[in-house]
């Protein structure tokens, strides 16, 4: 029926059930019949070679979606595979480089939101992870679901990039914009990245938590001295800053709601002059904030201590010095005003 040729060698088998088949030589009416050519062959790709194993992929084949994490012109759109939920991590991601032409080992993947279906959390190659670990557990029993998965494209290996610290730094700048880079040696890795217009090439380096500076590291720290899932902000020292006067204060300016532990936003560090009304104070802040004049006028000035129960003290003429005050490390500039995003600190 097949033209093969005589006496060609067979392997027969009889389909017990939809996803499982047997050896057998005792054939009934009715039963149905799977067979191939005899062969001997070593599966070096993790597709399948006989009956038995098809049979058995049948029941843990799924269909993944992946997705590019980042919308650029070097990750592709988006695709489905049918793969095996047994899978190492290197086989799916051969799969993967495969369709996309592309260095398996320059792959990365991030798990999906089971929710939202948002990027998640990145997902740690190791050689032992099957595709199965790397999925949402509730549909790993539905063969044609589609299970997303983010990916990227990196311009090195992933072993390369496994074996080092990696943190994610937001670059504010001098006006607050943001830019993500991830660095290994956080400063002069920076300054490497960016191109600074401003006259100083100096930075900092901010871990904030709860919308607040929580410490600042010198280039002298040691990189494991970081938490790994700290957020930091690399800013430029202004020159302001690099040339005030003894008597000048750098104090931290932060964003809050109504009540001091209703923070939002990103602080900042900026400098008191001596001797400064607050009206020539406030230019320079909105300067440095790079708020338009409708924005600005909404906002109403504090000195916040760090203290229990300490009600902030409302700056409510333009003609007080703030030099004068009391600044401890413990006391803030606050800017209370309702944020266009939710307050993320409590």
């Amino acid at each position: 029926k097949k033209e093969f040729p005589p006496h060609t060698p067979l392997r027969v088998y009889k389909e017990t059930r939809t996803s499982m088949v047997a050896v057998t030589n005792n054939l009934q009416d009715g039963d149905i019949i799977c067979f191939q050519k005899e062969f001997i062959e070593i599966n070096r790709t993790g597709s399948a070679c006989d009956i038995p194993t098809f049979y058995k992929s049948l029941s843990t084949r799924i269909i993944v979606q992946f997705s590019p994490k980042f919308k650029d012109e070097k990750q592709k759109s988006e695709f489905k595979l049918a793969l095996d939920k047994d899978y190492s991590y290197d086989v799916v991601a051969s799969h993967v480089a495969a369709y996309l032409n592309t260095d398996p080992l320059k792959l990365r993947f991030t798990s999906a939101h089971i929710t939202f279906g948002t990027p998640r959390t990145i997902i740690q190659r190791k050689t032992y992870l099957k595709l199965k670990s790397m999925l949402p557990a509730r549909y790993q029993s539905l063969p044609t679901t589609a299970n997303l998965i983010y990916y990227e494209i990196l311009d090195f290996s992933i072993v390369e990039l496994e074996n080092m610290m990696h943190f994610k730094v937001y670059w504010l700048g001098t006006t607050l914009k943001e830019l993500n880079v991830i660095v290994d040696d956080f400063l002069e890795d920076i300054l490497r990245k960016l191109s600074l217009p401003g006259p100083t090439n100096r930075i900092r380096l901010l871990e904030i938590t709860n919308c607040k500076v929580l410490k600042e590291y010198n280039g002298k720290c040691l990189i494991d001295r970081i938490p790994a899932h700290a957020t930091l902000y690399a800013e430029e020292i202004s020159q302001e800053e690099i040339e005030k006067n003894l008597n000048d204060k750098v104090v931290q300016v932060y964003h809050f709601t109504k009540n001091p532990t209703y923070t939002h936003g990103i602080p900042i560090k900026f400098v008191i002059k001596a001797g400064e009304l607050f009206s020539a104070t406030k230019l320079r802040l909105q300067a440095r904030l790079g708020m338009n004049e409708n924005d600005f006028a909404d906002i109403k000035f504090a000195i916040v201590h760090e203290v229990a129960y300490t009600k902030p003290r409302y700056i409510v003429h333009d003609n007080v010095i703030l030099s004068n005050q009391n600044w401890t490390p413990n006391t803030y500039l606050g800017l209370d005003y309702v944020s266009k995003t939710e307050c993320v600190g409590l």
